[in-house]
Parts: structure tokens; sequence; C-alpha cells
């Protein structure tokens, strides 16, 4: 599963076996742009699994799109604890697919604030979540 050119990936509506091979750190080392959707709200990956690709991918990455709600819980949940030790230091362009609140999808305001602290570079949000919208804007104003 070595990608070593691989710049752009997009996997919508895949599955991932429970019993599949662990994923390399290095797998995606270029990759810059990622779109990431499960097939339905109930996500069939593991967390581990998801912690896997979202950390193989974070080092270059510019661009990333989380597609529903499931795997939009799943990546917050991810950049928010600190076991994983993920963080995006290029992503500027994140999509959240959900328009369900915080609430909804089982994180706090103060998950957003460490998520926030991962992704230094963030410039662009898309989401229909009220939440993580009005969080990110408050962000940019307080810090112009």
């Amino acid at each position: 599963m070595h990608c070593p050119g691989l710049r752009s990936l997009s996997l919508n509506n895949c599955l991932m076996l429970a019993d599949g091979p662990v994923m390399p750190e290095n797998a995606f080392e270029f990759l810059e742009s990622a779109d990431v959707e499960t097939s339905d709200v109930k996500m069939t990956w593991k967390t581990t699994q998801f912690a896997d690709l979202i950390a193989s991918t974070s080092k270059k990455l510019r661009r990333l799109r989380v597609g529903n709600d499931g795997a939009c819980s799943r990546f917050l949940k991810i950049c928010c604890k600190n076991r994983f030790k993920i963080s995006f230091p290029f992503l500027e362009d994140l999509a959240l697919g959900t328009k369900v609140s915080l609430k909804v999808l089982g994180l706090l305001p103060d998950n957003l604030l460490k998520v926030s602290k991962i992704i230094p570079a963030l410039r662009r949000i898309e989401t229909d979540s009220y939440d993580p919208r009005l969080f990110f804007f408050l962000k940019v104003l307080m810090i112009e």
C-alpha cells in the first residue's frame, strides 16, 4: 500500500477490512489532497484504522474533505486525542461534510480548540454545521 508519488486520493463509499494490514506511516508521504467518505453514517472503519489513514496523510496535506457525519465525528475525535499525535502543518483547506451539532457528533466546543491547534495553517473551512463554522469564524476575528 506504499504509494510514493501519489498527490491526490479520493476514498468514497469505502470499507476497510477489520483485519486488514496496518498502514505504514509514510504510505502517502507526498499526498496534498484527500477526500474521505464512508458508505453511511454508521462508520465501518475502526477508529485505529481511520487514525492510521489520517496519520499517514497528515504531513504534507494541504486540502482535506471529510464526508458525512460519521467520518467527520471520527476525524475530529482523532484530531483532539493526544494518543494519536497527529498534526497538519500545511493543511489550509478543510471541508467537513456534516450539518449536525457538536453534541450530535459527540464533541464539546473545547475539542475544536484542540483541533485548531494541530492545524496551524488553516485558512478555509467549509461546513454546514453551525458550531464549527462559528468557532472558526470567531477564531479568525480574534487573530486579526
